[in-house]
């Protein structure tokens, strides 16, 4: 998932990520396991996750679009350094 590929490369965790956005944990691993589509989540959330991500919510719905029909909506996991 992007959300994932963004943490890996900003060297920071799920739970990092929580403390710095306000966002649940739960609701991060959701979005992040694939669990839960981005669409479900309110503009607020996803703009307190963006925001800690240095992207905007347009970029993140694009890509996650893009994965989904390149690759049939599987998305790769990537694990976060800590």
């Amino acid at each position: 998932m992007i959300i994932d590929d963004l943490l890996y490369n900003a060297q920071m965790s799920r739970y990092r990520l929580s403390k710095l956005s306000g966002v649940p944990q739960a609701t991060i691993s959701d979005i992040c396991s694939g669990k839960a589509s981005l669409e479900k989540y309110s503009a607020g959330t996803l703009y307190r996750i963006v925001k800690v991500l240095g992207v905007t919510v347009d970029s993140i719905l694009d890509a996650n679009d893009k994965a989904i029909n390149s690759e049939h909506g599987k998305c790769g996991k990537t694990k976060a350094k800590k």
